[in-house]
């Protein structure tokens, strides 16, 4: 059996448009469809929005043009499609991800799920300004003035270029001030946009009655930072930083120890994105909240 499978995918590989290699492949795709539509397409999708939840994005992929095959359901294919263009944002190919969003809102313009549509156009333009920069010079990008309208930006709460005025001269140490958690990565990258997603989801799920934002921004060229806010004082953002630190699934697609959780007041975060180095605020973090 498993000389035959190998000789079976030698002959889909080297003679992909043969008569045989095609059979093989319809052959397959009717076996699929066929166990898929065994299956309720509720239960169908609830199973295939779990793989997202777990992030085994290419699964979902998967499934979903399958069960765009498979079933006839106009409001599960409406559904199948938002699922899977989170899945392939998720894996950050997010110019395939650009064109079935917009493909979507050109079919469905006013759909009850815009909004998911919208949360993944919010994350390819993320990806976008994170490709964009990773591609600029980082010498040349210490010594040039960035314009955002260079960069296309809008505002939204993905990614944040924009200058912060009225910065405090010093970091200040105030428990009742409303807070943030940030979350410190490298160089910004498709990992830092799917960190973010992992996080939006859990806070979604896990502190949902809070109301809190989570977005990218940019600390500088080398530093990417996941913003979570806003936390009406220290000790409710506490309680979010300590369970989203033991929450493993959150750093799988990481490398070890590479995300620095911190707390932070609204004042010293305007202070933190004037002086774009974290040294200084750790060095007071660790006096103060320790």
């Amino acid at each position: 059996m498993e000389t035959a499978n190998k000789l079976r995918q030698e002959l889909i590989s080297n003679y992909p448009n043969s008569k045989y290699s095609l059979a093989i492949s319809e052959n397959e795709i009717k076996t699929e469809d066929s166990s898929a539509s065994q299956v309720s397409v509720s239960d169908y999708y609830i199973s295939s929005y779990q793989l997202l939840d777990d992030r085994a994005y290419e699964e979902v992929i998967a499934r979903c043009q399958k069960a765009l095959k498979t079933y006839n359901e106009p409001n599960y294919t409406r559904k199948f499609k938002v699922l899977e263009a989170q899945a392939i944002v998720a894996l950050g190919n997010y110019k395939k991800a650009d064109t079935l969003a917009k493909a979507y809102l050109k079919e469905y313009p006013s759909d009850s799920l815009k909004p998911w549509i919208d949360a993944v156009r919010v994350r390819v333009e993320a990806l976008e300004k994170a490709d964009t920069l990773n591609k600029l010079d980082t010498n040349k990008l210490s010594n040039t003035k960035i314009k955002t309208d260079s960069l296309n930006l809008k505002h939204s709460d993905s990614v944040v270029l924009n200058k912060v005025e009225n910065s405090p001269d010093h970091f200040s140490y105030n428990t009742n001030e409303i807070h943030y958690c940030i979350f410190v990565l490298g160089k910004p990258d498709s990992k830092t946009e799917g960190f973010r997603a992992a996080l939006s989801d859990f806070a979604m799920i896990k502190f949902n009655g809070l109301g809190v934002n989570v977005f990218s921004d940019i600390l500088n060229p080398d530093q990417a930072m996941v913003v979570v806010k806003t936390f009406s004082n220290v000790s409710q953002a506490k309680v979010f930083i300590n369970k989203a630190k033991t929450e493993k699934l959150l750093y799988r697609e990481l490398p070890e120890n590479s995300v620095q959780a911190l707390l932070i007041s609204a004042s010293n975060f305007l202070k933190l994105k004037t002086d774009k180095r974290l040294t200084p605020y750790q060095q007071f973090y660790q006096r103060n909240y320790k």
